[in-house]
């Protein structure tokens, strides 16, 4: 039968041929078995209309594919054969031919005058989701004969029948391949995301631990602060943009993905010659320039841990918590990358800050914390004008564990809060047992957090413990860090201002550590600019600190600020301080730490004998 030549009339082709040819190929309905639910449709087709045979078939660009058929079957043919081809053309979508030998189009057709001698046909278009007719439903028999009006609409109605089955399957496929690709990939970068990462990793374990792979894991640090800047959306062009750089800082043959928020991870194959230096100074060259045009303070670190797979390590998650734990040693840097390889010491690390997070909150319940107080003088002449307060936590028997590590511990977990406020509890009940007996202008200096800074019960909580304990406001200095101001400049300001009105005093504490940029220093309320004891330790020494001393100082002058110095240990270094015309300062050399009642037993130091 595939050999007969065809002397009927070309078929027309429609006008939007190529979209209709486009949709069917994508609703993959071409080249599949017969379906049982068409099966039962043709039968019924066959029944109204008392026909000898029925067949819902599709027509592609060369062939007639029959997806179901009873009675006289007809295999695939030509689509020059094709009668229902015909059918796609007509403009009702009905196809009536009461005797093919009667019609110049169909009397030479190789189907009318061979095997199955089709003589008469009714054919109706099968539509889905579009315009586009895909195939037909039809019905012939082989001798001529009428159809009824009646046969003709229910046919029509079986052909729309079967083209909504095949659009509400077309719309289960795309939801369910619409929810592979937001399961499977991130719908912000168009990386794989953590699921398929998974499974690569697994991958390469099982079967390529001898090839010289390397896992990366990224994160881009303090991206809270610059959601919180910048809008979300500008956080969002930061994730596309980085995705970006790590595609073509990458070599061609790396895995990269999204594994959730700010952190992403490569997986890549080293060369026989290669390390993965050229990777991360390429990264480490691209993170250092702004990433946004029109934004040239917006630069961001990326921490960077690194794992090697090897037959020995080759256990996905453990490769994981190692790589893991090396992202989250790297220190916290302005720009660039900061890189750290795993070592297992992390891991001790780690497990520490665990067990500091979870005897945190019963410490805070429990009052086991300690305050100690630090005398802050006057340069000039070495009288006390105020005293920070310092926490001390007993942790084991005769061991004191230290703010810089439990501190940041309760940042982490959300204690910071809690804990902030049971020392502005206990600090200001101190200070009131021995207010009477310190000099009337001497003040409390007393660190807060970010987390503080934008609670909008802060300010409330804080003027109500000084009303408490008969304080006055101005008794009262908070200190808060660079990196705390700016995770939300415009909150901060509005909570600074309102507590300054009220008496109380702001200082920037660690001033020169942090990533604030300087415009943000003459918006802020603050009072008092603190030097980092890293800068003052050398000021008499190293020449790159004494001269940011004295910058920072002219800088503090020049924006009505005091200054404050801290760790001064030696007479030297007040003298370098005193030169330069700092305000104030405060260390070992003056006085350590001590309980507030010996506050009121505060002297200067003695001064060097060659210097009376």
């Amino acid at each position: 039968m595939g050999q007969l030549k065809s002397n009927s009339p070309d078929v027309p082709m429609r006008l939007d041929e190529t979209a209709r040819l486009n949709t069917l190929t994508q609703l993959s309905l071409l080249d599949l078995q017969p379906e049982e639910r068409f099966n039962r449709l043709v039968e019924l087709a066959r029944h109204i209309t008392q026909s000898q045979a029925a067949m819902f078939s599709l027509i592609d660009k060369d062939r007639q594919w029959v997806k179901a058929q009873v009675g006289i079957t007809i295999p695939p043919i030509p689509r020059e054969w094709s009668i229902c081809s015909h059918t796609l053309n007509e403009p009702s979508g009905i196809l009536v031919i009461e005797d093919t030998h009667q019609d110049a189009r169909f009397e030479n057709n190789p189907l009318v005058k061979k095997d199955p001698h089709i003589r008469a046909y009714l054919g109706c278009q099968v539509k889905a989701h579009s315009s586009y007719a895909l195939g037909t439903l039809c019905v012939f028999d082989q001798s001529p004969r009428t159809f009824s009006q009646t046969q003709i609409h229910e046919l029509t109605m079986l052909a729309d029948i079967i083209g909504s089955d095949i659009w509400r399957d077309q719309q289960l496929i795309e939801a369910h391949r619409d929810l592979l690709q937001k399961t499977l990939y991130d719908p912000l970068t168009g990386l794989p995301g953590q699921q398929l990462f998974i499974q690569k990793l697994t991958t390469i374990c099982d079967k390529h631990s001898e090839q010289n792979y390397q896992l990366l894991m990224l994160n881009i640090q303090r991206f809270r602060i610059v959601n919180r800047i910048y809008g979300h959306a500008r956080g969002d062009a930061i994730l596309q943009i980085f995705s970006q750089i790590l595609g073509e800082v990458s070599p061609e043959n790396a895995f990269i993905s999204r594994l959730r928020d700010d952190r992403f991870a490569i997986l890549y194959q080293l060369g026989e010659d290669q390390d993965d230096s050229t990777l991360l100074i390429r990264l480490r060259t691209l993170l250092e320039h702004p990433l946004i045009e029109n934004e040239p303070s917006l630069t961001i670190c990326a921490s960077v841990g690194v794992a090697k797979i090897t037959p020995e390590v080759n256990i996905p998650d453990e490769l994981i918590n190692q790589v893991s734990t090396a992202m989250h040693a790297a220190p916290d840097i302005s720009k660039g990358i900061s890189v750290e390889s795993f070592e297992p010491s992390q891991e001790n690390h780690l497990a520490r800050s665990f067990e500091i997070e979870n005897k945190l909150a019963k410490a805070i319940e429990d009052h086991q914390f300690e305050m100690l107080y630090q005398p802050i003088v006057r340069l000039s002449d070495g009288q006390m004008s105020g005293f920070e307060a310092l926490i001390r936590w007993p942790w084991k028997e005769n061991e004191y564990i230290s703010p810089m590590e439990f501190i940041p511990v309760a940042e982490n977990s959300g204690l910071i809060k809690s804990l902030t406020r049971w020392i502005i509890r206990k600090t200001c009940a101190d200070f009131a047992s021995v207010y009477d007996q310190l000099p009337e202008s001497v003040y409390m200096s007393v660190n807060i957090s970010s987390a503080d800074l934008l609670d909008p019960k802060f300010t409330d909580d804080v003027l109500n413990v000084l009303k408490q304990n008969k304080l006055p406001a101005q008794s009262l200095k908070l200190e808060v860090t660079e990196h705390s101001v700016i995770n939300d400049l415009k909150t901060a300001i509005n909570q600074m201002k309102i507590l300054q009105q009220s008496g109380i005093r702001f200082a920037i504490d660690d001033f020169g550590t942090g990533h604030a940029s300087l415009r943000y220093l003459q918006l802020l309320p603050a009072a008092y600019l603190k030097i980092d004891r890293s800068f003052i330790g050398g000021v008499t020494e190293l020449e790159r600190d004494a001269a940011i001393t004295r910058a920072t100082i002219a800088l503090a002058h020049s924006l009505d600020k005091n200054v404050i110095a801290e760790g001064v240990e030696k007479w030297e270094q007040a003298e370098f301080l005193r030169a330069h015309q700092a305000e104030y300062a405060q260390g070992w050399f003056y006085a350590k730490p001590m309980p507030i009642e010996e506050l009121a037993n505060y002297r200067p130091p003695q001064l060097p004998q060659e210097h009376d």
